[in-house]
């Protein structure tokens, strides 16, 4: 199910485990893994709490869709791990359908306790006095697109990352 132009590209609301998926099962594929977070800080050379801050969401969605492009258009076949809010743009989820695009999903109450061991982490959390609130809207309006823009879902409430894992390259048909 997967050929050698396509990146696998993992979805999914903040906390759900895309970069701790994405890590290994990229190094179970053999494949390189990026995290468009992480690419973000490095080449910008400031944390993306730091970016929300000084230049607003605006600035970090425009910056976060170029990065995305360069990656999707110019690397060899990866496995990526994208921010939370990747699928807010037409252009991103453009960008992803020629890809193989992977939903982790979780509970809004698994969620909710991921994050909150992180939320120093979570600017578009920081300035909301309940949290939760702020977590559930967020997640609604974003659970539409990235149903639409998933090849599949993986629920992981209660799963181990080898069981994720297994469940991937399942669906991949690679086991």
């Amino acid at each position: 199910m997967i050929n050698d132009k396509q990146h696998l590209i993992f979805i999914g609301f903040m906390g759900v485990g895309k970069s701790t998926i994405g890590k290994e099962l990229s190094r179970q594929l053999h494949l390189p893994f990026i995290d468009l977070d992480e690419e973000i800080v490095r080449r910008e050379n400031r944390t993306i709490s730091e970016i929300f801050q000084s230049e607003g969401e605006s600035f970090f969605r425009k910056v976060e869709s170029e990065i995305f492009a360069d990656i999707v258009q110019n690397k060899k076949p990866s496995v990526i791990a994208t921010g939370g809010g990747i699928i807010l743009s037409d252009q991103n989820r453009s960008l992803m359908k020629p890809h193989l695009t992977i939903l982790l999903e979780a509970s809004l109450d698994s969620l909710f306790d991921r994050v909150t061991k992180q939320q120093q982490d979570r600017p578009l959390l920081k300035t909301d006095t309940d949290m939760k609130l702020r977590m559930k809207e967020l997640y609604h309006q974003r659970l539409r697109l990235y149903r639409q823009s998933a090849d599949f879902i993986i629920l992981t409430d209660n799963k181990s990352v080898d069981s994720i894992i297994e469940e991937i390259q399942n669906k991949l048909g690679l086991k």
